[in-house]
This record gives C-alpha cells, sequence and structure tokens, in this order.
C-alpha cells in the first residue's frame, strides 16, 4: 500500500502543541512547524503499521511542511481519500488519508 497523511491544524491547535512541548508561551513559526512534524512522526508511526499486510516492514518518508497553494489531490492522483475532522478544546485539526494499492 502506498499513501499519504496530511496533518492541518487549526492556528491555535498549532500554537498550543508548540507551546506545550516547547514550554513556551510564543512559538515561533520555525518551533510550530518543527512541532506539526514531531506529531505526524508520532501519528503515522501508530496509524501506519495498521494497514501493514503479510508482516511486512513499514517504510515512513520523514514529514514535511507542504505550501498552501500546493494541489494535494493532484499528488496523490489515483488514491482514496478519507476526512476526519478532530475538535480539540484547543483548536481544530482536519486529518487527510490518501491510500492506493501498490500490486507488486
Amino acid at each position: 500500500i502506498n499513501g499519504g497523511m496530511i496533518i492541518n491544524p487549526s492556528e491555535t491547535l498549532l500554537e498550543a502543541i508548540a507551546g506545550n512541548m516547547l514550554a513556551i508561551d510564543q512559538p515561533s513559526t520555525k518551533d510550530k512547524e518543527g512541532a506539526l512534524c514531531e506529531v505526524a512522526n508520532i501519528v503515522c508511526g501508530n496509524a501506519v503499521p495498521l494497514f501493514a499486510k503479510n508482516n511486512k516492514i513499514c517504510i515512513i518518508k520523514p514529514p514535511q511542511i507542504i505550501p498552501a497553494d500546493t494541489n494535494i489531490d493532484e499528488k496523490f492522483k489515483g488514491m482514496n481519500k478519507e476526512n476526519v475532522t478532530i475538535y480539540l478544546d484547543e483548536g481544530v485539526a482536519e486529518l487527510i488519508v490518501y491510500i492506493g494499492v501498490d500490486n507488486d
């Protein structure tokens, strides 16, 4: 299986995540991006093995910050897409999962 996961947090959630992880009141853009990448590692690291077949090894690429004007659907063209919106006290996060079957 091939695919990707997009985590799109609200600004308030992103600030809360970075602030809590780094124990600072006003995280910089770089702090927020770093915290979001760490959260992406944790979420993907826990989710990807659920998709593994026959005890195969899962390969997860490092998370990256994608510019807002990127056409994500085009990048994952032909894959199934599922959206989940998570509402938390600190803000909202949208998770988008793209899954495509590799028949090798």
